[in-house]
């Protein structure tokens, strides 16, 4: 069987991986390496690079990766059709392009720093900056205030939480949320004018991408 993935994430390449032993795998991504998002925070926290080489990835396996954007599907032709003109036929379709970060409410898409910008915040840190707030107390959130904490004894990280952390913070994160470099507190996000400006916030959240197939 032909089976094209569009997307070069988590859910295309667990797919193309899984599959590529019985079937024909063609993976069409616009980017030509795999970005490892729930490691951004180690990242930016001034840990080593977190993408692989797609090439490096699939290295015998079989699998071929195109480097190119998807222009358009024709479903009933079953043919997918990239930006520079090629087209690819296939028998099953993988639709795996992911999501991105919802910065719809006021404010965040000005003075934020979401997952997706992960590189920035990076030089903004090692530029100087002296505090730091991360909205947001999943794991992600957790993990990121921690590795900072660690990174950056001199800087004052804050954490923002809808909801008290209880136990859901491990050691060694734990130790860094209690000590006076790192403060957690339940909150929402603050409005227009709350006064983020000046600040370094960061929307810690982690969207996985979906697989949806068509036969």
């Amino acid at each position: 069987m032909k089976i094209v993935v569009i997307g070069g994430g988590y859910a295309g390449m667990t797919a193309a991986l899984r599959l590529g032993r019985r079937h024909d795998i063609t993976v069409i991504s616009e980017k030509d390496r795999f970005t490892q998002r729930i490691r951004l925070h180690e990242f930016v926290a001034g840990r080593s690079s977190v993408t692989i080489p797609l090439a490096e990835l699939t290295q015998g396996t079989g699998i071929d990766v195109v480097a190119a954007r998807v222009e358009s599907i024709d479903l009933a032709a079953k043919q997918v059709r990239t930006a520079d003109g090629r087209e690819f036929g296939y028998d099953t379709l993988v639709y795996a392009l992911g999501s991105h970060t919802d910065l719809s409410l006021p404010g965040t898409a000005e003075h934020t720093y979401a997952v997706e910008r992960a590189a920035e915040l990076r030089e903004r840190l090692e530029g100087g900056a002296e505090k730091v707030v991360v909205v947001g107390g999943g794991l992600t959130g957790i993990e990121l205030a921690a590795e900072l904490a660690e990174s950056y004894p001199g800087r004052r990280i804050e954490l923002v939480a809808r909801l008290p952390l209880g136990t859901v913070a491990p050691d060694p994160a734990g130790g860094h949320l209690a000590v006076p470099s790192c403060s957690c507190w339940p909150a929402s996000l603050p409005g227009p004018g709350a006064g983020c400006r000046g600040l370094v916030p960061l929307l810690a959240a982690v969207v996985l991408s979906v697989a949806v197939e068509w036969v």
